[in-house]
């Protein structure tokens, strides 16, 4: 999709936050225009030390689905 020029961001909650723990895997989506975790989702010791993802409370994930045109989820 980015390669189309679609915008692209990501959210991960639950388990899908774990997957932040790995720096090489949250590198190899930084063609994303952005990378957010759900902060009641994300290990209390991951909030300030996860690089290059911004942590957002459920506020944030409402004006983030109103920001997107088009919303894909997978689990």
């Amino acid at each position: 999709m980015a390669a189309l020029n679609h915008k692209v961001m990501f959210l991960f909650i639950k388990e899908g936050c774990l997957y932040l723990k790995d720096e090489k895997f949250v590198d190899s989506i930084d063609f994303a225009e952005g990378r957010n975790a759900l902060k009641g989702c994300v290990e209390e010791n991951l909030v300030n030390s996860i690089k290059g993802v911004d942590v957002i409370d459920y506020d944030g994930w409402v004006r983030l689905l109103e920001a997107c045109e088009n919303v894909v989820s997978w689990t």
